[in-house]
């Protein structure tokens, strides 16, 4: 679903582009040129889809019990500031440059049943994320502009692995917590409508896509067996934890205008 949408965000891009392109070679150059500074406030219902895979460092049938794949899907509501200056050419094109920083504050729990009697415990909170955008617009008409979004977006995360035996008594881990600051790309697309000469309001939607983070660590614990004694065992393992998010907003913004 998620390629789907960012196949169609690129192919909107291309054809924003196009179109300045054939502006640039069809019609004369730009008569007035315009700047804009302002900024506002948005509110956003963002999607969070982080992705886990866990498994052993080395491949073990007695260790096959700490593989183990799983997603959280969480949405929640926020409020998001941002900044934005930028360029009409014409009063038709347009070029400008959008900051916004979503302090969303999501956590979210899972856990995940393994082939034998343990159970892993996957916890992640998203503090925050960041936008820096190219933002290109075309107005359709005096007071709607269609806008293309592409730039690069940071995350400042947190990932941890707890694994429990079923009898409640907590395998041993060590290292399988990371504070993550994640880069990645970010594209989205919308409509702004003036509301006034200085209000605009704005309908979007937004994609981050961020790089995987690989965590290495230890693991602890006793293989609870027939025998009197319980066996303890110990190895390495891997989990590759892989950040991405997508959002519709309302933007409502107020800028400065200077000829």
């Amino acid at each position: 679903m998620k390629k789907n949408v960012l196949n169609i965000l690129i192919i909107l891009l291309l054809n924003t582009l196009h179109i300045y392109a054939q502006k640039a070679t069809l019609s004369p150059p730009a008569r007035s040129i315009t700047l804009r500074v302002g900024g506002g406030l948005a509110t956003e219902y963002v999607s969070i889809d982080i992705d886990v895979k866990n498994k052993p460092s080395i491949i073990d049938p007695d260790d096959g019990e700490f593989s183990s794949n799983g997603h959280h899907l969480n949405k929640k509501l926020s409020f998001v500031p941002h900044v934005e200056c930028g360029v009409f050419f014409d009063n038709t094109h347009y070029l400008g440059l959008l900051l916004s920083i979503n302090f969303i504050n999501a956590k979210a729990s899972m856990k995940v049943p393994m082939t034998w009697v343990y159970n892993f415990k996957h916890s992640y909170h998203l503090k925050n994320y960041t936008n820096l955008s190219l933002k290109f617009g075309y107005k359709l008409s005096s007071n709607i502009m269609f806008f293309c979004l592409v730039g690069p977006s940071f995350s400042n995360w947190y990932h941890q692995t707890k694994t429990f035996y079923s009898d409640a008594s907590e395998v041993v881990l060590k290292n399988a917590e990371s504070r993550i600051k994640a880069k990645g790309l970010g594209v989205g697309a919308g409509i702004e409508y003036w509301l006034s000469k200085n209000t605009t309001v704005s309908f979007q939607y937004g994609l981050q896509l961020y790089k995987p983070k690989t965590i290495n660590y230890d693991y602890t614990y006793e293989q609870k067996v027939d025998d009197p004694i319980p066996e303890t065992r110990n190895g390495n393992a891997q989990k590759k934890v892989r950040l991405t998010h997508s959002s519709i907003g309302l933007r409502f913004s107020y800028f400065f205008s200077f000829k």
